[in-house]
């Protein structure tokens, strides 16, 4: 296989920035959000003028994350941590915003934000950090991310609180992840891991909804009133889809059968409307995109640019957990999770992230590759 074929043909050029990748995944996800939102209500457009409104505001903070990364002042900031515990303080405040049954939210001038999406970047940034610090000791000593481990409990405890299960277990599948690829010690990484599934294990027993939720997902069909709903409404729009779909637009799960067709479940209402077809594209998209952090991560590498290169693999590694969490939420192969598709999903708390990460990206790919 021709490898510098594949870099040259397959991979975005390595001298451009992600800006025009990142607007032509964002337009598809305009596309998607209004085809899965129109339905015959009052507020038939109220879904896409928000999220036009997100997709606008959201160049803002792609700006601000350029400079934070061309500046280096994302790395610059002290405790990071801190803020993280800050952020995940703020939904169990006055400002906090109750939604199904969950505070996750603040809300202020008319928007809702939620704060766990902005602690996914402190909390890369703390891991880079640590990783590229400590990276010697991690490999021989046995205890040497027991720092790590104790502010990540903190955060999962409060995440827990809120309650947030799906961000805490993509925050510590990305640690564990990162971790490994850091070469930690072996025994004490499987010893963490013992306790990830444990910890698992104990969150699903003491919430009897979560109990109810990994219940439907092994028998969906039990609970088709109830917890199994959104699964089998699911299996039924992607099943609809057959091979070409029916057609962009024309999806009927969407009009009140299937919950959260605009979020959680847009892969749904996008595989019914393309098919197999479009469903193997939108994989196959995500798939080039994480390729391409990974290559530009590991150009940087060679660089000797360790910092820069792990949150190249960092924010790979999140894209890659949190679209395979999502599709195998639909696809009926994890139990339900309240995780977005990153691009796609309407709301402007995850566009703007993204939009923010990627600019983080380009700007330490712009300081360092002119």
């Amino acid at each position: 296989m021709n490898i510098k074929l594949i870099k040259n043909q397959i991979l975005w050029p390595e001298n451009k920035s992600l800006f025009w990748v990142m607007t032509f995944f964002l337009l598809l996800g305009l596309l998607s959000v209004y085809s899965s939102t129109m339905i015959l209500t009052a507020q038939a457009d109220h879904y896409i003028k928000r999220q036009c409104l997100f997709f606008v505001t959201g160049y803002f903070i792609y700006i601000i994350g350029f400079f934070s990364g061309y500046c280096h002042w994302i790395f610059k900031l002290k405790h990071p941590w801190l803020y993280s515990v800050g952020l995940l303080l703020l939904p169990l405040t006055p400002i906090g915003l109750m939604v199904n049954g969950a505070r996750r939210w603040i809300h202020f001038a008319g928007f809702s934000f939620q704060p766990s999406e902005l602690v996914k970047i402190f909390w890369i940034t703390s891991l880079c950090h640590f990783v590229v610090k400590s990276h010697l000791d991690v490999q021989k000593k046995f205890f040497a991310t027991r720092s790590l481990w104790l502010k990540l409990g903190v955060l999962l405890a409060l995440l827990l609180i809120q309650p947030d299960f799906g961000t805490a277990f993509l925050l510590t599948t990305l640690t564990l992840t990162l971790l490994f690829v850091a070469r930690i010690r072996l025994d004490f990484y499987f010893a963490m891991i013992l306790v990830f599934i444990g910890g698992v294990i104990v969150a699903i027993i003491i919430a009897p909804y979560r109990m109810r939720r990994f219940a439907a997902f092994l028998d969906p069909w039990t609970f088709a009133q109830d917890q199994g709903y959104q699964l089998i409404q699911s299996l039924i729009a992607i099943g609809s889809g057959s091979i070409l779909g029916v057609g962009i637009g024309k999806g009927l799960q969407k009009h009140y059968a299937l919950p959260e067709a605009h979020t959680d479940f847009i892969f749904s209402a996008i595989v019914e409307e393309t098919g197999l077809l479009g469903g193997v594209f939108l994989i196959g998209l995500f798939s080039w995109l994480i390729l391409n952090l990974l290559n530009r991560g590991y150009q940087l590498a060679k660089k000797e640019l360790y910092l820069e290169c792990y949150l190249y693999l960092s924010s790979a590694i999140l894209f890659f957990l949190q679209t395979v969490i999502n599709l195998g939420v639909c696809l009926g192969l994890l139990p339900t999770k309240g995780l977005t598709l990153p691009f796609f999903s309407y709301g402007g708390s995850s566009l703007w992230i993204v939009m923010g990460l990627i600019g983080i990206l380009d700007g330490f790919w712009k300081k360092n590759f002119k």
